[in-house]
């Protein structure tokens, strides 16, 4: 779906800078960077659904760090998918704060300081994860991230050479670059949502299974009898406890 939506919207650019501008309202409803289109609603609905199983692992974690983790988590993804659809960020940008450079877009101020802030807290949470989720989360966060912020910095650097000019946005430099930040925003919303699915799987409706923590954590010991994620391993005392069972 990203890529018919990359290359759909890049062959009706294509057609536009030859004049076929109308074409039944099509570049509108696939202008990638656009607002209230498919694009952006497929990129809400992703965003959505990863708050929504987030909070579906909220209620079903078994210890407070995980609730918080991914209470955090849901709580985020809801606002972005908020944000995406209702573009409030660009109600920050109409401030009256003017910007210059890689800041040219006001908005990219507060919201990396919201998302540094939530990296900080989360990143125990994260530490307790799986080694297989931590290092997906990392590739989804890293190409979100570069994509909604890092590219969008970039963007605001090359209108500010265009002596803002909006007429960047009609040459093939402007539309690569959008089509690279949308859809690897789209990427990474995929990736977060495979993740969070993969740590959604073990839990059941009897309780959570702590599918999420690393193995180490999960011991017992009790009268020499070490219970572990990985086994159960009896020591000599354990033996004679049993023995004497």
């Amino acid at each position: 779906m990203i890529a018919f939506f990359a290359l759909t919207y890049l062959g009706l650019f294509a057609l536009g800078l030859q004049g076929h501008n109308r074409l039944l309202y099509l570049p509108a409803m696939f202008d990638i960077a656009g607002e209230g289109n498919l694009p952006n609603s497929f990129s809400s609905l992703g965003l959505l659904a990863c708050g929504g199983v987030a909070g579906l692992l909220y209620a079903s974690s078994g210890n407070a760090l995980e609730r918080r983790g991914w209470g955090i988590l849901a709580a985020g993804f809801s606002f972005m998918a908020l944000d995406e659809n209702a573009a409030i960020h660009d109600w920050v940008s109409e401030l009256p704060i003017s910007g210059s450079g890689v800041f040219t877009f006001i908005w990219v101020v507060p919201y990396i300081f919201i998302a540094a802030t939530a990296i900080l807290i989360l990143l125990p949470f994260w530490w307790n994860l799986k080694r297989s989720l931590q290092v997906r989360f990392v590739v989804a966060g890293v190409i979100y991230l570069g994509s909604a912020v890092g590219m969008e910095l970039w963007e605001a650097e090359l209108y500010e050479a265009s002596n803002y000019n909006d007429a960047i946005y009609q040459t093939w430099t402007m539309a690569l670059h959008m089509v690279v930040e949308e859809c690897g925003e789209m990427f990474g919303v995929a990736i977060f949502l495979r993740t969070f699915l993969t740590a959604l799987g073990p839990y059941s409706l009897e309780g959570p299974a702590r599918p999420s923590c690393r193995a180490e954590n999960l011991t017992e010991d009790r009268q020499g009898v070490r219970v572990t994620a990985t086994g159960v391993q009896v020591s000599s005392e354990g033996i004679g406890n049993l023995g004497g069972t």
